[in-house]
């Protein structure tokens, strides 16, 4: 599918990184499988770990060994208990802003597959339809076509007000390819929708490229796994840790990248709605 969207869409924007994005999507099925069967995750955690312990029997001290081992088995119990759910919901949930009721520039949805993007779409229609912005924006290589068909199909949204940032890899590109398209035009206020986990993250991001947020969740439609809660946790330390919530610009490179998109979907009658704000 991303193959074809990178023809679709012909930007340098869109072949960005496109062996790494596949590897990072056959990893994450991969511990979103072992996290949903953990039998099979319990066999493979012993299997690594006596092996881990066959090796450093040669290298370490026992008492580093032990200490080691103890540290893993933590780990471990840590992971396959509620203790990273009630973790991740105190430190990305409990501290965000609620939604003000603010008007915007345009509605910013951020894509979380399938059954998530039909749900967000609905939601990024009732805010349009509520006046609250004249521009739905869906962003995500994979999700941006996705959350477009459900607004036209299933909500009746004209093409003409949705817009599609159909190159991004991750939440870093929803934000400034986000940015590239929007900012050039003097759109610069958002109402970003996605679920309550991912929104720490995705708000200090956008704000970083200049972005006036206004935050708005929605639901998750499938049951809140460890492994979601584990990897949203590590993403918004890591994206602190590599520096992406301090502020920054958009290269004169990426927004001509960005608006090569913006007129490629106008070509067809779409997305003439952001150029009337």
């Amino acid at each position: 599918m991303t193959g074809i969207l990178a023809a679709d869409f012909k930007s340098a924007l869109c072949r960005k990184e496109e062996p790494a994005f596949q590897l990072w999507l056959k990893l994450g099925r991969l511990v979103s499988y072992l996290f949903a069967n953990p039998a099979i995750a319990i066999i493979l955690v012993m299997v690594i770990a006596s092996l881990l312990w066959w090796l450093s029997s040669r290298y370490i001290a026992k008492k580093t060994q032990y200490a080691l081992g103890v540290g893993f088995l933590a780990a471990v119990l840590f992971c396959v208990s509620p203790a990273p759910i009630v973790v991740s919901n105190w430190l990305l949930v409990s501290f965000l802003p609620p939604d003000s009721g603010e008007n915007a520039a345009a509605i910013v949805v951020l894509g979380r597959g399938p059954e998530e993007n039909g749900v967000r779409a609905t939601e990024a229609a009732k805010l349009w339809r509520a006046r609250r912005a004249p521009l739905i924006l869906s962003s995500g290589r994979v999700d941006a076509p996705m959350v477009a068909g459900f607004l036209k199909n299933q909500e009746n949204i004209s093409e003409a007000v949705t817009v599609q940032e159909r190159c991004s890899l991750s939440t870093a590109e929803n934000a400034e390819f986000t940015a590239a398209m929007m900012m050039p035009r003097g759109l610069s206020k958002i109402i970003l929708l996605t679920d309550p986990l991912h929104m720490m993250r995705s708000l200090l991001t956008f704000k970083s490229f200049g972005f006036e947020v206004v935050p708005h969740l929605t639901p998750l439609v499938k049951e809140q796994s460890r492994f979601f809660a584990i990897r949203e946790s590590l993403g918004a330390v890591s994206y602190g840790i590599m520096g992406r919530y301090f502020s920054k610009e958009v290269s004169v490179e990426t927004i001509a990248e960005a608006d090569k998109l913006v007129k490629q979907q106008q070509e067809r009658g779409a997305a003439t709605a952001i150029e009337n704000y």
